[in-house]
């Protein structure tokens, strides 16, 4: 089981990290053709679909979904990110580039992985409900489209300075424009606000089934309110105050610094009674 296991990781990995250098080959130099796209493509689908299999050998072997240690969370992170990205290019030939930006940070979550025990632990009762795994999915969905909302907020304000620098690089013709950014920012920030919502619902509906108690103020806890309030300020000022361009890119990508201090810092400084393993 355990070579079996880190055979699979490992091959998983190469290809991510294929795939990050074949969609830098392509964005360095458009005329490699459509060939280089392909097997930038191909290697990512054969990446996610590794990383689907290792879930799935985890599942047969613990009998619960892989979405409660850390080492389970990094990878149905990378999991979810991969999905948006495969998606992203699927809609648009231009949000191509978008995964050069962000299939690196997405490898470097399943690279992080392997730094944490990867064996399973044996779930409390309470913990085998259906409600704490859908607490879970629904976070780290969010989580991931978030991900994709800031790399795009840093592509934003890389363009944006260049463009007042007025410096034109030759990759900028096959950039999306910064209208398209914006508008792309705002739907993922939109569709991951909604998740981590329904995370938090979902928290406290479990945790008052099981505790009799739907809020305890913990850090975590604390700390992803901290996150809720920054996006639903995003999205007031967006919404509400018209706010667009680098203000509410630079209010995003706050918001995923908040997420990657929870997520982290929060996780490995202070214990936690509910969040034991995530």
């Amino acid at each position: 089981m355990a070579n079996l296991y880190v055979a699979i990781y490992s091959f998983t990995l190469s290809l991510y990290m294929l795939a990050s250098l074949l969609y830098y080959l392509d964005f360095k130099d458009d005329g490699a053709g459509k060939r280089l796209l392909f097997y930038a493509g191909l290697s990512l689908k054969g990446a996610f679909a590794g990383l689907s299999m290792l879930m799935l050998v985890r599942l047969l072997a613990y009998r619960y979904f892989p979405a409660y240690t850390f080492y389970e969370t990094l990878l149905l992170l990378t999991f979810s990110a991969s999905l948006i990205l495969i998606v992203l290019q699927a809609s648009h030939h231009r949000f191509r580039q978008i995964l050069f930006f962000t299939l690196p940070l997405v490898t470097f979550f399943l690279f992080l992985a392997g730094f944490f025990p990867w064996e399973g632990v044996e779930l409390l009762p309470e913990l085998r409900s259906f409600w704490p795994f859908l607490h879970i999915f629904t976070i780290i969905g969010a989580y991931a489209i978030m991900s994709v909302a800031f790399m795009a907020s840093l592509m934003y304000l890389s363009m944006d300075y260049l463009l007042k620098k007025k410096r034109r690089l030759y990759f900028m013709e096959r950039m999306p424009s910064l209208n398209t950014l914006d508008n792309l920012n705002y739907i993922l920030v939109m569709i991951g606000f909604a998740l981590l919502t329904l995370s938090f619902m979902l928290g406290a509906f479990w945790a008052d089934r099981v505790w009799g108690s739907m809020w305890d103020w913990e850090p975590k806890q604390t700390f992803a309110l901290v996150t809720w309030i920054v996006y639903a300020t995003y999205l007031y000022f967006r919404i509400m105050s018209g706010w667009r361009g680098k203000s509410i890119s630079l209010l995003n990508i706050t918001g995923f610094i908040t997420i990657i201090f929870n997520y982290f810092v929060i996780r490995f400084i202070f214990s936690s009674n509910f969040h034991v393993f995530f």
